[in-house]
């Protein structure tokens, strides 16, 4: 028996196939919050959610099995950008979809002036980690770097709740039983007793940071999936940045 199981409650759903008849906002850019909140309340989140959210499902399933292949320099270039804090900073990944759009896309992730997330992608064939090197030059191009300079990093598995608000312009993922692989055949569960909660706006979301904060004393923080795992599994990085988050958490 999973913990998902009855958690929706009174909170509607809706076809996955409907979602993608919309075009979204927040494709190009967007703003992303993130909070990392206990399994055990997840069920109290969602009902707070339900009346603004739809959950989204493919057929009966409410649960998304993601797959993503991070990339980085041998000297961990992007890794570095992110720890200092770096405006105009970049990620490339390969990600599969499994069975919500049972789709596989290479990705460009950066983050631009005024902390903006723009994300660019291109779909692929197969999920053998081959970049698809015309759709990247240019991105990589401005830090200085080529498709050659890459090499294939971290592996990181997990599920995914996806939610969509009900006018169609904000999202809310909650990512959990995330699991990251480097490439030395080390594996290790980040954050086993939460769920990351990010909402996906233009502005912060007042209401649901409020309610998280007065309620369970949760707070906005900066969590990265792909930079905590590598701290996890990589003991020579330096790691300041997410401390806390390592300390309580991991």
């Amino acid at each position: 028996m999973s913990f998902t199981d009855g958690i929706f409650g009174k909170m509607e759903s809706i076809p996955i196939e409907e979602v993608l008849k919309f075009k979204d906002p927040l494709a190009k850019f967007r703003r992303e919050y993130k909070f990392l909140i206990p399994r055990r309340i997840l069920g109290e989140v969602l009902g707070y959610l339900a009346d603004d959210f739809y959950y989204s499902r493919s057929g009966e399933n409410s649960v998304c099995h993601y797959k993503s292949v991070y990339y980085d320099t041998d000297d961990y270039k992007f890794f570095r950008q992110h720890r200092q804090g770096k405006f105009n900073r970049i990620k490339v990944r390969t990600r599969e979809y499994g069975n919500r759009i049972s789709s596989t896309f290479v990705e460009c992730k950066m983050k631009v002036r005024g902390m903006r997330t723009q994300k660019d992608r291109s779909p692929i064939d197969t999920f053998a980690g081959v970049l698809d090197k015309d759709f990247i030059h240019d991105k990589l191009s401005s830090y200085g770097l080529t498709v050659d300079d890459l090499t294939k990093e971290t592996i990181i598995r997990y599920n995914r709740i996806f939610l969509i608000s009900k006018d169609f312009k904000r999202r809310v993922t909650l990512d959990f039983d995330i699991y990251a692989k480097n490439k030395g055949g080390g594996e290790v569960e980040i954050v086993p007793e939460y769920c990351v909660l990010e909402v996906k706006d233009h502005r912060y979301p007042k209401e649901v940071g409020a309610f998280l904060k007065r309620t369970y004393g949760i707070r906005r923080t900066g969590f990265s999936k792909y930079c905590v795992s590598l701290c996890v599994l990589n003991d020579s990085l330096k790691r300041n940045k997410w401390k806390q988050i390592l300390k309580k958490y991991c």
